[in-house]
């Protein structure tokens, strides 16, 4: 297991670091860039999406982390934050709690974790550490949040940073994978485009 915190910290050891996640080669599987397609719903489960090798789930528990693995995915990438992961393993009086890192590594599967929200914030290293997880993995991939939605932001992040697409076209990606209108496009009724108009350039 990685922790990305080591990553964000050492920028310039995130490739070495995040290739350490992977035991071995892949054996014929995919390891480099995935392929940047539009995705859709995965039949049989709840929010959970796929584009090309890339899945895109809220959190799931050690079922979910099974039936995923059983659909070839050998790494597993989580963005849900340092806190958030410290009450779900502590659990509460309702439920028991459950430690992820454990249950993916015991199915298999690679685990990183790169915390995003809540006091870990957001930074450009976590788009770094992010690209080198994706692009040294073998095989399909598993993104997830609480909900899913800072895996999408992530995924965008890295579109743009890494692939070269513009803002607009990562956003229009992800909407084919579980990602909502924004409220102020549902109550204007209309897509927000992301590129600042002539005004806001000019100052007029």
């Amino acid at each position: 297991m990685i922790e990305p915190k080591v990553l964000r910290a050492y920028v310039g050891g995130v490739m070495v670091l995040a290739l350490a996640v992977v035991p071995g080669g892949c054996g014929g599987t995919r390891a480099g860039s995935p392929a940047i397609v539009r995705g859709g719903p995965v039949e049989g489960e709840q929010q959970v999406f796929v584009a090309g090798e890339v899945y895109f789930a809220p959190q799931l528990d050690a079922d979910g982390l099974a039936r995923m693995r059983d659909r070839g995915v050998g790494t597993v990438i989580n963005m849900r934050s340092t806190g958030e992961m410290a009450e779900l393993a502590a659990g509460d009086d309702e439920k028991a709690g459950f430690d992820e890192a454990a249950a993916v590594q015991a199915l298999g599967m690679n685990y990183v974790h790169i915390p995003l929200g809540r006091d870990d914030g957001y930074a450009p290293e976590d788009v770094d550490a992010f690209a080198a997880a994706v692009e040294s993995a073998c095989g399909p991939v598993l993104l997830h949040c609480l909900s899913g939605a800072r895996a999408r932001v992530m995924w965008q992040a890295y579109l743009v940073r890494e692939r070269g697409y513009s803002l607009d076209e990562a956003v229009e990606l992800t909407r084919t994978v579980g990602d909502a209108p924004y409220s102020i496009e549902l109550l204007l009724d209309q897509r927000l485009r992301q590129r600042p108009g002539r005004r806001l350039k000019t100052g007029g």
